[in-house]
Formats: structure tokens, C-alpha cells, sequence
């Protein structure tokens, strides 16, 4: 089946099928994170849901395939969720699972996710007062054994996992806040308050939450896979990887390997440039990483 076409050409089932070869994904537990735009144009919403059964195929019944189908406007006035209709902001991937009979989507104001698989159960048991805290659905999803994050089409920045290590673990410039919404489950509506771990714009001023030098990071010491598919890319990182080495980028120098500029952003985030610091980071700072994880890196630098 053909699923979508691309500027270097058209990517059929089986091409999309040889590129989950390489990442072995079988009994892994996958939170995937897409912006299929980037990687060329769909031949509409059969091949999306042929693209989604192939990774279930890959992941196989001892895994569990997590696709975010997050509500990001409940944080807007007049902060009301309405499981049924408000729109999934976290890309098309998550719009279609949420309508798929072999899903199950999680009820959270903000960062719902449509889980099919093995750990199934234990990810319904995500706390809706909260975003990123104890027993939220990142803290759930953390303590899984042999978790991996893919993105698709985007990077490293897309993850909105990040923050729930940057409140773990005290990273600076974002805050704990509490909101107050209405939740709306089909017939029955109730209000509830949640926290989330937000930014201060006053600490951002013309500064962005940027990873492009933490990519470089997770290339050097080979703990990111990548490959190009049509148009764009897709990378894979282990879980316990990104929390162990974004802790230690938030206790070596936060500012270096997790912010950048405005452009910088830009460059890295939307035009998917998630190579523009590799080979370029400073070698002390490196050096201080490897201390801090145990790590060896495997290129020189």
C-alpha cells in the first residue's frame, strides 16, 4: 500500500515496514511523538491507519504503543475539556488512534494519550491533577521497563516528557501552577483542578527551550538513533537514557544544553535541523556529562 509521497519518492508499506527493522521494536514500549506533514503527503486517513497498524505489528502483543493525543487549548479560558470534542493538538497520528476500536485513550485535561497494548492498564491509572507529577502519565510511563520515546518527523523537542524531568528534577525557569476546568465526559460533567509545571516568561526572555546542543549530546555518547524517511526523519531514544542524561544536562549547565535563541529554535525545532550542533559542543562540558552518567562516549570529540 502506498502511504505517503515524498520529495524523494513514494513510501509504500513495505519500504516504511524495512525502516522499523532497525529499530527492533519488538516488546518495546513506544511513546510516539509525529508531525507526518514533514515527512510528505498522506494518501489520506487509510494510509494513516495502515502507518499506525504497522507499528503496532512491529511492536508486537508484548509491548505497548502510546500515541499522544494531547488537548493543549485546555489551558486556555474558559479551560474546559470535552473528552469527545476538544481538538487533539499533538498531530494527526493522535487524531485518527483516537478513533481506532483497538485503542484506548486516557482522560487527562491536557496530555490524554491513545494506549493499545500491554501496559494498557497500568497507563489508565494516570492522574488528572496532574501534568508531569507523581503518578501523572509521564511518571507511569517512566517506570516501565524497556520504554522508548519515537519521534516522527520531528525531534527532540517535540517530547513533551522533558518537562516532567524538568520538575523531577528542579530545572529553573519554570514553575508549579494550578488551574481550575471543567471536564466534560460525555453526559457528565464535573470540575476539576491540576498542576502543571510551567515557564516563566521573565526567565525565557528572548531565550527558548531549545535541545539542539543536547542532540549533539545524545549523538556523541550514542544514545539516539536517527534515519531518514521521505522527506523528513525519525529518531528513537530510550527512556531511561533521556531522563538520565537531561538530568545531567540540568545539573552541568541547564542554560548550554537546553536552551538556545529564539532562531535557534527555529532552525533546530521547525526545519528539523537536529544535526545543526553535532561535532561543535565544547569538550569540558562533555567531559562533565560523562562524569555525571557513567557514560563513555563513542565519538571523540
Amino acid at each position: 500500500m502506498n502511504l505517503f509521497k515524498s520529495g524523494n519518492g513514494i513510501v509504500t508499506s513495505e519500504i516504511f515496514s524495512d525502516y522499523l527493522l532497525q529499530l527492533d521494536l519488538k516488546g518495546k514500549n513506544m511513546l510516539v511523538y509525529s508531525r507526518l506533514l514533514s515527512l510528505g503527503r498522506f494518501y489520506g486517513k487509510d494510509s494513516i491507519i495502515e502507518f499506525i497498524k504497522i507499528i503496532r505489528k512491529h511492536i508486537g502483543e508484548e509491548g505497548t504503543l502510546a500515541i499522544a493525543s494531547y488537548t493543549l487549548n485546555s489551558y486556555k479560558e474558559p479551560r474546559l475539556f470535552d473528552f469527545d470534542e476538544s481538538k487533539i493538538m499533538s498531530g494527526i497520528l493522535g487524531e485518527v488512534a483516537a478513533k481506532l476500536p483497538e485503542f484506548r485513550r486516557t482522560v487527562h485535561p491536557i496530555y490524554s494519550n491513545c494506549i493499545w497494548g500491554k501496559h494498557t492498564d497500568e497507563l489508565f491509572k494516570q492522574n488528572i491533577t496532574t501534568c508531569f507529577g507523581e503518578n501523572s502519565f509521564f511518571d507511569i510511563f517512566s517506570k516501565l521497563e524497556n520504554a522508548y520515546i519515537l519521534m516522527i518527523g520531528l525531534n527532540l523537542n517535540g517530547p513533551s516528557l522533558t518537562h516532567y524531568y524538568e520538575q523531577k528534577y528542579n530545572a529553573s525557569g519554570r514553575f508549579l501552577k494550578y488551574f481550575d476546568i471543567k471536564i466534560k465526559l460525555g453526559h457528565h460533567s464535573f470540575i476539576s483542578r491540576f498542576d502543571s509545571f510551567v515557564k516563566d516568561y521573565d526567565f525565557y526572555n528572548k531565550k527558548a527551550h531549545c535541545l539542539a546542543r543536547f542532540d549533539a549530546l545524545a549523538e556523541i555518547f550514542g544514545i539516539i538513533k536517527h534515519f531518514s524517511i521521505g522527506d523528513g526523519h525519525m529518531h528513537m531514544i530510550s527512556e531511561s537514557d533521556f531522563q538520565l542524561f537531561y538530568k545531567a544536562a540540568i545539573h552541568v549547565d541547564q542554560e548550554y544544553f537546553l536552551m538556545g535563541s529564539e532562531e535557534e529554535w527555529n532552525e533546530y525545532y521547525w526545519r528539523n535541523k537536529f544535526d545543526m550542533y553535532y561535532n561543535i559542543l565544547c569538550p569540558e562540558r562533555i567531559e562533565k556529562i560523562s562524569r555525571e552518567t557513567g557514560f563513555k562516549y563513542k565519538i571523540e570529540v
